[in-house]
């Protein structure tokens, strides 16, 4: 394992081996969120510890997905069954205020860590569709698809999605946190259209 020298630390993403371990091999899915809390924060793919998950956007991503019959459970293993799999533009552990200033940056589309998200370009090359979950996803994918407009809609206002010719069908929503799990499972339903109308 290397460390990264973007911000000196060990990446969960490399810590925890997410590409041998819970890429699915075929990819329906690719969701990419903010980044994965500080240096002490639990990650994503870690076992939840019990009936109440610390993991806001996994609890409400994985029981949004369920209530909409896009995966079996609400578990991480159906989670890949169904061929999700869950990443950060930005991988590194921040402090929270490192990240709120970041977000600020997005919705103008001017964060410098969202503009060095290249190893979201293996994975959203390898699906039809990516979720850019926040407003820092939706800066990193947007650098990777020229044809994808700047668009600073507030995503509060709900998802929305985008077509391109060059690339998989981007679908933008707010990150699911700091919500309600009805208010994720109304997103999961817009994703869950998305990919019916898309044949997948």
């Amino acid at each position: 394992m290397t460390v990264k020298q973007c911000c000196g630390l060990l990446h969960p993403w490399d810590a925890r081996h997410i590409e041998n371990k819970w890429v699915p091999e075929n990819l329906r899915v690719y969701i990419i969120g903010e980044n994965p809390g500080d240096a002490n924060s639990a990650y994503f793919y870690d076992p939840p510890p019990g009936s109440s998950d610390p993991i806001w956007v996994r609890r409400n991503l994985l029981s949004g997905l369920y209530k909409v019959g896009l995966i079996q459970e609400p578990t991480l293993t159906a989670f890949f069954d169904a061929g999700f799999l869950f990443d950060h533009a930005i991988r590194c552990p921040l402090p929270a205020d490192e990240i709120k200033a970041e977000r600020r940056r997005a919705n103008t589309y001017s964060s410098p860590r969202a503009e060095v998200s290249e190893h979201i370009r293996e994975w959203a090359s390898h699906t039809s569709v990516v979720w850019a979950m926040g407003q820092i996803a939706r800066n990193s994918v947007t650098l990777l698809f020229e044809s994808i407009p700047r668009d600073c809609r507030k995503i509060s206002e709900g998802p929305y999605e985008f077509a391109i010719s060059d690339g998989p069908t981007v679908f933008v929503s707010q990150y699911l946190t700091h919500m309600s799990v009805n208010a994720a499972k109304k997103i999961c339903e817009s994703l869950s259209g998305l990919l019916q109308r898309l044949g997948k």
